[in-house]
């Protein structure tokens, strides 16, 4: 066999198996919601470019993972700076994504969730409806920690 044939199929190898590894690293690098809580790393992900590039399919399964944890992450430190009344009104406690390490972005992308919540329960309440609201308790905290 031609040695130059064998040669270059030994570095082909060595760059396939390079290759697989380094996929192996990032996907087990992948930091779950608890780890983004407990590092208190800055999440800087933006919830508009987010949503837009895993609608039109441009996002890998491990981005798309990533990026969710990233975003239960965010609500979970920003819900923890809130409070909710005894009819479900949230108010939260924070003024910007700063205080709580996470993106200016993803803090109004809170805001807007927090709002919509608030305004479901107010016109509940105009129409006398009947209504349940998720608790922000240890139990809707311990959801967001071990989201999978």
């Amino acid at each position: 066999m031609n040695p130059k044939l064998i040669l270059l199929a030994l570095i082909w190898l060595g760059i396939c198996s390079c290759n697989s590894s380094q996929v192996l690293t990032e996907r087990s690098s992948i930091k779950t919601v608890k780890e983004y809580i407990e590092s208190n790393e800055f999440i800087d992900i933006i919830p508009n470019e987010y949503y837009s590039l895993r609608e039109k399919g441009k996002m890998s399964e491990e981005e798309i993972k990533a990026a969710d944890y990233q975003m239960k992450a965010a609500a979970y430190r920003f819900y923890k700076h809130c409070t909710m009344d005894d009819k479900g009104f949230i108010t939260c406690n924070a003024t910007c994504g700063k205080e709580l390490n996470i993106s200016e972005e993803v803090f109004e992308f809170r805001l807007k969730d927090m709002k919509g919540w608030n305004d479901m329960i107010e016109k509940n309440i105009r129409e006398g409806a009947k209504y349940k609201v998720i608790r922000l308790d240890e139990r809707y905290f311990n959801g967001l920690l071990n989201y999978k």
